[in-house]
């Protein structure tokens, strides 16, 4: 995880083990802003390489590269070409589905959409001019996503709107009742859901157990959430529309104040059973 904001010192990343003590992951530092982690996993067909880690620098236009052990960082490895293209602000994310060809795929501050391969060539898809924030391929079940499947979708948070982009960059907007989406998961099979909750420096988690019922489908978090609220939605799809359906917070859940990053993982902590 990434850790220290937002200067980045005395390091960037750590790694949080089994029994929840915390060691540092490498010795990067200084990467600055809001640093959100894309990482290859394993049958990428785009030719990336399972556990390496790709980030923002805080730099406009510019991504990490990290390997698997943290020992190689290429700083930057790729700069867009051009300029104002904006941060990589929690908008990267390597295609699992293969619609996109297995490429990382960038969304950025300014509203910008790029597709980029394991060799680090850029390529545009679109220019939208709002902050995209969370973000994800969908895959391609048009009978489980509807309009959203083989999609690229990111939040536009502060217009309270979620943008999909087929693989021309054409987008569409949606509005799932006005949801502000922070970020943007899959519900993985067999995997713990962890999320940072800024301001109290802890990381939450809900155990796989939890997610049986809804998994594979599109989990959105807000930023901002009220006392007694989750903060958490899934998207359905009823055959003729979208919509964000929240999900309940358990009795004795911990409470949640504002979500930043969240991700689904086969890593369990102490504190999940």
């Amino acid at each position: 995880m990434s850790v220290n904001y937002s200067a980045g010192t005395p390091l960037n990343f750590e790694r949080v083990q089994l029994d929840g003590s915390h060691v540092p992951f490498s010795g990067v530092m200084g990467l600055t802003d809001e640093v959100k982690i894309a990482t290859a996993r394993s049958g990428n067909v785009g030719g990336f390489i399972a556990g390496d880690l790709f980030v923002g620098n805080g730099i406009d236009g510019e991504i990490v590269r990290i390997t698997d052990d943290g020992a190689t960082v290429i700083n930057p490895w790729v700069s867009l070409p051009g300029a104002g293209n904006g941060l990589m602000r929690g908008s990267l994310y390597v295609d699992r589905t293969g619609v996109f060809g297995g490429d990382l795929i960038a969304a950025t501050t300014t509203g910008e959409v790029w597709r980029i391969t394991s060799a680090g060539v850029p390529t545009r898809l679109a220019a939208v001019g709002v902050h995209l924030e969370g973000m994800i391929v969908v895959p391609p079940y048009p009978a489980r996503f509807g309009p959203l499947a083989g999609k690229i979708i990111a939040g536009a948070e502060a217009q309270g709107v979620m943008y999909a982009f087929d693989a021309t960059g054409a987008s569409t907007t949606y509005n799932l009742g006005g949801f502000a989406i922070e970020d943007i998961d899959l519900v993985m099979p067999d995997e713990n859901f962890f999320g940072v909750n800024y301001g109290t420096s802890r990381l939450l988690g809900v155990g796989r157990d939890d997610w049986r019922s809804i998994v594979g489908d599109v989990l959105l978090t807000t930023e901002t959430v009220a006392a007694g609220v989750s903060g958490l939605a899934r998207i359905y799809w009823d055959g003729a529309n979208l919509s964000a359906q929240l999900l309940p917070l358990g009795p004795t859940s911990a409470p949640v104040g504002q979500w930043e990053h969240t991700t689904f993982a086969g890593a369990g902590i102490v504190e999940i059973p």
